[in-house]
């Protein structure tokens, strides 16, 4: 399984990079043994992500009225996690690491 780490946003790719490291660690340690299932996290920033891969978003604004982050299902039918930072940029990393 890969999942995209995808940004539009504020943020520069050197303050996102390390978020990139420790959510990798944060899969490997914990979502894998709960789950059975590993993930590659790859950082495309602005660019389109590939298709058929699952995707984390980190978002400068909301697309819905108050939400700090939702998962919905990305064009081909699997995961994504938004997390919106410009609402809540105190909380960001916390939702990411939920996501």
């Amino acid at each position: 399984m890969f999942s995209e780490l995808i940004t539009k946003r504020v943020r520069t790719d050197a303050e996102i990079r390390p978020v990139v490291e420790a959510l990798r660690k944060q899969v490997s340690n914990d979502f894998r043994p709960a789950w059975g299932v590993d993930a590659k996290l790859n950082f495309v920033g602005n660019a389109p992500p590939p298709d058929g891969t699952w995707w984390l978003a980190i978002l400068d604004d909301s697309d819905q009225a108050g939400a700090l982050g939702y998962h919905d299902l990305t064009p081909d039918g699997l995961p994504i996690g938004k997390v919106f930072r410009q609402d809540r940029p105190e909380i960001w990393l916390h939702l990411v690491a939920y996501s």
